[in-house]
């Protein structure tokens, strides 16, 4: 009997290849002519095998091509469809035959079905799918037997299928390597991770690629953390709307159709685009790269103050798979201002296509944003990566910059102390430092050793309250620590920010363990500086004594950031923490003698400075010449 219908599934894993779409196009059903006398008009480009039928009703096989057709515009109106074109010219006999091609949205499983077939007499039909490393298919990621099932009718009983199977062996890993043991494939991925431009305090583009070996775990989650001082300029840049983003459903593609409509008319403001990513996907030695990412800069996230929404268009040779959005938190280190970028899943399959993720590369290249450290001791970027059977790779890559000794370092600081009925032993001036680091071009501050005159001591008995040790250090200890803990404000200005960050500074209780005995030690306590704004930093400084007496405030590790100004205001009064205190000989008034400090920093480039800096008062100034 003559065959009507044809369905054919291949075995779980036979997939579609992304890389096949290089260089490969459709044809529309009109180019192919189906129902009409006359050769497919189809491109060259989407010819993708060669269908060879034997007939007996011939001395020669009817021989042909077979196209992938175009998206949409084909008989089914469906994503995948095949022609086949056998002919043979020397008869005159010419065939022309659509068949629609299924793909399992959860695993990309083919099921292909050519029905209503012409009452044809053949003895054998083959397929030949192009091969290589641009092939169509792509073979089961695990070696033993794969089952192909089939289901035909023929004209005589429509009704009455003829069901049947035939296996295949896969008996080795990708590129001839060892075989995989079922649900344990390798999980090897690389990193390389830079400054485009490894200058010391500069801005230049930062890029960071991952690779996935072919017949690997895929690739399903990543998580990045950069070098100190490694940090981008948010001042003048849009957020994309959180309303734009929500278009973008959450692991999954925008319709079919729609990423022809994003590549020319992005959603998301162009204000907002700080970067560009770049995918590399399919099996094989020659991977499809898709260069339609775009990565945005967002709002708040998943608990990150900030977020990089990057936007992938799906448009790949014939195909338009819609547009994919993997959001990226980017969680700022309240103590170092270390950034560390966190994803969302990483899709693995589209509308059926397994996506086979190679080659993962995003540029944040837009001019004046990334800013590099200004120190330049060698340092890492560091990534943990996913893969989709359970496996988690540790990544490192080296990094670097380059002429610190380029950068100056010459902050100025000016010290004040405020409230002129305070100037007398016991009592409590406020205190206002004014630090300016140099801002961009120049070292930012690493640690910062303030030494103050023996007329001035730390007061912790005459603080409302202090912060308990283990709240005072958890990153939002303004939700912890007590009301009467803060003892003052800050402000640091940057040209980073629009805006400053400003913040209550607390007194909290320090604590050190003793490495003999493991016992903690109380200490005297230390102040932190919560500044809040577009991002969050605790500026922490610590309190110590010299051998005479001398108090010393001491900010170590601190963020390296380019800093234009650095206000702290240490109130004074009733609950003031710093006391004026007495001589040997009795009571003192820091207005009778001019007060010094001794200030000792280091910058983030090695360079120091050791500075006598003189203390204002709040004496009248003729009385102070009088007394000086």
């Amino acid at each position: 009997a003559h065959l009507k219908d044809a369905v054919v599934k291949l075995p779980a894993g036979v997939t579609v290849n992304p890389a096949a779409a290089g260089g490969l196009t459709g044809c529309t059903e009109a180019e192919m002519g189906m129902g009409k006398a006359g050769a497919p008009a189809c491109p060259a480009s989407s010819k993708i095998g060669e269908v060879r039928i034997e007939t007996p009703t011939l001395d020669e096989p009817l021989v042909g091509p077979i196209y992938q057709a175009a998206q949409g515009a084909n008989p089914f109106g469906s994503l995948l469809a095949l022609y086949m074109a056998p002919v043979s010219e020397r008869y005159g006999v010419r065939i022309k035959l659509a068949g629609e091609v299924k793909a399992d949205p959860a695993t990309g499983q083919l099921t292909t079905s050519f029905l209503d077939n012409p009452q044809l007499p053949f003895t054998k039909l083959t397929m030949s799918l192009k091969g290589g490393s641009r092939a169509v298919l792509v073979n089961p990621p695990t070696c033993g037997t794969h089952t192909t099932a089939w289901s035909m009718t023929s004209h005589a009983r429509p009704n009455v299928a003829v069901t049947g199977t035939d296996g295949f062996q896969v008996t080795s890993g990708a590129d001839g390597g060892a075989c995989p043991p079922a649900g344990a494939q390798a999980f090897a991925p690389g990193l390389e991770a830079g400054a485009v431009s490894p200058v010391a305090g500069a801005f230049s583009p930062l890029a960071v690629r991952l690779l996935r070996g072919d017949g690997q775990q895929q690739l399903t989650g990543l998580s990045v953390k950069l070098p100190q001082g490694m940090i981008g300029k948010l001042a003048g840049i849009p957020y994309c709307p959180d309303a734009v983003l929500a278009r973008f459903p959450a692991g999954t593609n925008t319709p079919l159709g729609t990423a022809a409509g994003e590549i020319a008319s992005p959603s998301c403001p162009a204000a907002s685009q700080v970067g560009r990513v770049t995918v590399g996907a399919g099996a094989g030695s020659t991977p499809f790269y898709l260069q339609t990412g775009r990565a945005y800069l967002a709002g708040p996230y998943k608990g990150a103050p900030l977020s990089l929404a990057v936007v992938m268009a799906v448009k790949a040779g014939p195909f338009d798979l819609g547009n994919v959005m993997v959001r990226n938190a980017i969680h700022v280190d309240r103590r170092t201002a270390q950034l560390t970028v966190v994803s969302d899943p990483l899709p693995t399959i589209l509308a059926g296509i397994p996506l086979r993720i190679r080659d993962l590369r995003v540029e944040v290249d837009r001019d004046g944003f990334a800013f590099t450290p200004s120190d330049c001791t060698a340092d890492a970027v560091e990534a943990t990566v996913a893969g989709d059977q359970g496996a988690r790779a540790a990544l490192s890559n080296r990094f670097q910059v380059a002429d610190c000794a380029r950068l100056g370092f010459a902050p100025k600081i000016g010290l004040r102390l405020a409230g002129r009925r305070q100037t007398t032993t016991g009592r409590h001036p406020a205190v206002r430092a004014v630090v300016r680091p140099g801002g961009i071009g120049a070292a930012a501050i690493r640690t910062a050793r303030v030494k103050l005159p023996r007329s001035l001591a730390l007061d912790p008995e005459n603080a409302e309250a202090l912060c308990e040790f283990a709240d005072g250090t958890k990153p939002d200890l303004e939700n912890h620590c007590p009301a009467g803990s803060k003892v003052g404000r800050a402000r640091a200005k940057t040209a980073l920010l629009d805006e400053d960050l400003v913040g209550d500074v607390y007194f909290v209780k320090n604590v050190r363990i003793d490495p003999e005995t493991g016992n903690e030690i109380r200490t005297l306590p230390m102040i932190v500086a919560a500044l809040r704004g577009q991002i969050a930093i605790n500026l922490v400084g610590t309190s110590s004594t010299t051998r005479n007496g001398q108090l010393v405030a001491t900010f170590a590790n601190v963020p390296d950031a380019p800093i234009g100004r650095f206000n702290l205001n240490i109130q004074g009064g009733a609950n003031g923490i710093l006391a004026v205190t007495g001589s040997r000989s009795g009571d003192i008034d820091i207005c009778d003698t001019r007060q010094r400090a001794r200030a000792v920093m280091r910058g983030h480039n090695g360079k120091r400075i050791n500075r006598r800096i003189g203390i204002r008062t709040p004496c009248a100034r003729k009385a102070n010449r009088a007394k000086r």
